[in-house]
């Protein structure tokens, strides 16, 4: 499939979206050291669904270079902001993997593509904290700040999304079944 008016318009609406309730989201809660509470997988998770996994990263990759300009990051260096904000968004477009695999539509489908590419982002910042912010661990073991550092915004994250993920997913099903021939292409 083309690059339609259509496929454009629903690719920039849920990037939009995205950055939306990223800002929102950072507004409200946001971590010491980076990190915050936020359905920004959400939209990306839909566009994946809707356009294939390739277009839901595409998407994440560029939330996470647009969240750098409206949402003020905290990052240390490139490897860093690659591994934090690239990766780890390009991870959150990944959602719908299996029922785009599978080419089922079922919950089960996207509650586990849901929370494989969630826990993926998870690790990268995981990692970062190991290899990057290591001197905010103090006297504690590394690796067990930073997994509950990150554990902290990440676990209600991750809980959050596997609800209201499938029911928007539900939503936009029926939406799309109404008002196309196939739901995915």
């Amino acid at each position: 499939m083309g690059w339609s008016s259509k496929k454009i318009a629903f690719i920039a609406v849920s990037i939009c979206l995205s950055l939306v309730i990223e800002v929102i989201s950072s507004m409200f809660f946001r971590m010491p050291q980076g990190g915050s509470f936020s359905l920004v997988a959400v939209p990306l998770i839909i566009l994946g669904y809707r356009y294939g996994i390739k277009y839901g990263i595409i998407g994440g990759i560029i939330v996470g270079v647009l969240q750098g300009i409206f949402v003020p990051p905290y990052f240390v260096n490139f490897f860093q902001y690659l591994l934090e904000y690239i990766l780890a968004f390009a991870f959150m477009g990944m959602g719908s993997f299996l029922i785009n695999i599978t080419k089922k539509e079922s919950i089960i489908n996207l509650e586990i593509g849901i929370l494989v590419s969630l826990i993926l982002r998870y690790f990268c910042h995981v990692i970062a904290g190991v290899l990057f912010f290591a001197e905010y661990a103090g006297d504690q073991i590394v690796i067990i700040y930073s997994l509950s550092y990150n554990a902290i915004y990440m676990a209600p994250t991750i809980i959050v999304t596997l609800i209201v993920a499938p029911l928007v997913f539900k939503a936009v099903s029926i939406y799309l079944k109404m008002h196309s021939k196939k739901t995915i292409n």
